[in-house]
């Protein structure tokens, strides 16, 4: 994954973690929500000031903020989100990882995508999401 994808998705994800909306992030670095938008979906990159002012507020180093790990081990078992989602798919969620151990073409083929900027991802999946569709009913 490139660096700047990297950046992209780490504001996104600390920005949720937060529980915070683009506009409010934007008052809290007094930049417009605009530039917040374009940071996350990569066509824009914050100058090293707000680099730094993103991990003040996020309260994580400049490291966590351009590297490669997003999500930690405890963060996944305490967000509220993941827990739901936990929840609302046991019985599916063994039958994909199931599937997707048996399908390592498949597998690098998604972290691939994971390489792409955000609105470029997004165009990919749902494309993804209407073939499997088509090709299922």
């Amino acid at each position: 994954m490139e660096v700047l994808t990297k950046i992209a998705n780490n504001i996104k994800y600390y920005r949720t973690r937060s529980g915070w909306t683009q506009k409010e992030l934007s008052n809290r670095l007094n930049v417009s929500r605009s530039n917040i938008s374009k940071w996350e979906s990569g066509e824009m990159t914050p100058s090293l000031v707000d680099l730094f002012h993103l991990s003040e507020i996020f309260r994580i180093t400049l490291d966590n903020l351009v590297g490669t790990e997003t999500m930690s081990k405890e963060f996944l078992l305490t967000n509220n989100q993941t827990q739901a989602f936990l929840l609302n798919t046991q019985a599916e969620l063994p039958d994909v990882i199931d599937y997707l151990m048996h399908n390592p073409l498949l597998v690098k083929a998604l972290k691939t995508l994971s390489t792409h900027k955000p609105n470029e991802r997004r165009k990919i999946e749902g494309a993804l999401i209407s073939l499997i569709k088509e090709l299922t009913t």
